[in-house]
C-alpha cells in the first residue's frame, strides 16, 4: 500500500492526531528538534502533552525520540520514550556521529 505523505509542520501534523481504542499511537521523531523554530517547538510540546494526557488504556500514547541533549559537560544523543503522562525514561544514549547508542545506566 502507497503511504500517504501530507506536507505540514510537526505542531499541524500532531494537532491532527486523535487517539483511537485498541490502538497505540507513537509519535517517533529522530534529530529533528534542532530543525524546528522556538515558537513551532512550543506548539509541538503541546500537542504531545495534550495526546499524553488524552492516553487510556484502550487508546493509549508514547512519546519516543533520539535527540542531542547536554549531560552534564558532554552532548549526548538520547532516545527516550514517555508513555501517556508518566514521566520520561531514557533508554541509551551515544556520542554524536559515533558508536551506536547504549544502554543507559
Amino acid at each position: 500500500m502507497p503511504a500517504k505523505v501530507d506536507t505540514a509542520g510537526a505542531a499541524d501534523f500532531l494537532a491532527g492526531i486523535r487517539l483511537e481504542p485498541g490502538t497505540l499511537t507513537v509519535v517517533w521523531h529522530s534529530v529533528m528538534r534542532q530543525y524546528v523554530s522556538a515558537a513551532e517547538w512550543v506548539r509541538v510540546e503541546r500537542e504531545l502533552d495534550r495526546l499524553a494526557t488524552a492516553s487510556t488504556a484502550d487508546a493509549s500514547f508514547a512519546h519516543v525520540s533520539f535527540e542531542p541533549r547536554r549531560v552534564g559537560e558532554q552532548h549526548r544523543f538520547q532516545l527516550a520514550v514517555r508513555l501517556g503522562t508518566a514521566a520520561e525514561a531514557v533508554l541509551a544514549e551515544a556520542r554524536p556521529h559515533g558508536i551506536p547508542a547504549r544502554t543507559a545506566a
